[in-house]
């Protein structure tokens, strides 16, 4: 049985930061939702559009603690499954080019 038991919780409920590391950590499926913007060429630059699309992934990892590095790789990637738009990336190109902590 699968059941939503919160939500728009705070990035310090699953992230740890401890003397420069990051650490992800939590103990139940993360789902993320976020809106990502694209970007068309017009002329010679790219411009933001104005509609988005809300993307969704989740995040199981049993548990398990895994500490990101700048470059976004995890240790023990093996560990955590990725589903959705997160699988296709590593955590650095997650992200929308926009985003602002918070978001």
């Amino acid at each position: 049985m699968l059941a939503i038991v919160k939500t728009k919780i705070p990035d310090s409920d699953y992230v740890k930061r401890q003397e420069g590391h990051v650490f992800l950590e939590f103990k139940d499926i993360l789902q993320v939702n976020y809106p990502k913007f694209y970007y068309e060429l017009k002329g010679k630059e790219f411009v933001k559009r104005t509609d988005k699309s809300i993307l969704s992934s989740f995040l199981h990892s049993d548990g398990e603690s895994f500490e990101v590095s700048k470059e976004g790789n995890i240790t023990m990637p093996d560990q955590l499954i990725n589903e959705g738009d997160f699988s296709k990336n590593k955590i650095e190109n997650m992200l929308p080019l926009d985003y602002q902590l918070g978001d």
